[in-house]
């Protein structure tokens, strides 16, 4: 499993002659990263759920040399785990959260 697999390629930009309102109709000033993490396409997932996980981040940019490919979110990442958890195997329902 790598990000490519599970990202979320369908992304809006903007072009260096955009104008702010341009840019406010897409995301709310508030809400823009001035810098994002980033994480390559090939990358394995579990190194993707490392990052998620210990920068307490929402979501990666996934960029291939210099071009945006997608964004890869907690929310991606939840929907594999409903997947495996759905499959049935025995050693992800049998996990214990510590708590």
């Amino acid at each position: 499993m790598v990000v490519s697999d599970y990202m979320t390629s369908n992304v809006s930009t903007l072009t260096d002659d955009a104008r702010l309102l341009d840019a406010a109709l897409l995301i709310r000033e508030d809400r823009q990263t001035k810098n994002p993490i980033t994480i390559s396409p090939g990358a394995p997932i579990s190194e993707a759920v490392q990052i998620l996980y210990s920068k307490k981040v929402g979501g990666l940019i996934v960029v291939e040399g210099e071009e945006l490919k997608g964004i890869l979110t907690v929310s991606d990442m939840l929907e594999l785990l409903n997947e495996l958890l759905a499959r049935g195997d025995d050693k992800f329902h049998n996990v214990s959260m510590g708590v």
